[in-house]
């Protein structure tokens, strides 16, 4: 049994995904009191949304294993940002979004279609 609570979908979907709950933690209502802090967060956001959707329309190769574990950074330090600001309303997401990239894109296996 793998740690893994996602292995039996493809990866694939999970990157689409995940992609598509950073973009909509993108869309959540942000708090203006604390703007200039939150910037840093949607900053990897969008880098984690780019990478991640590259990722997941592109043939799997070394090349988009890559940018996967790349865009997995920028997830991570992103939600490391949203816990460190308190932006509760981001958090659960981007937490969820990471649960879904990260077991893929750092891996050891070969990725599946």
């Amino acid at each position: 049994m793998t740690g893994d609570p996602f292995a039996a979908v493809p990866t694939t979907r999970r990157l689409w995904a995940a992609a598509v709950l950073c973009a909509l933690a993108l869309g959540m209502a942000w708090s203006y009191s604390v703007a200039a802090k939150e910037a840093a967060i949607r900053l990897f956001v969008v880098a984690a949304v780019l990478g991640l959707l590259v990722a997941a329309w592109r043939p799997r190769t070394p090349a988009t294993r890559r940018l996967a574990r790349i865009a997995t950074v920028a997830l991570a330090i992103a939600l490391a940002l949203a816990l460190g600001h308190s932006s509760r309303q981001v958090m659960f997401p981007l937490a969820v979004a990471l649960v879904l990239a990260a077991p893929p894109a750092w891996g050891s296996r070969a990725p599946v279609r």
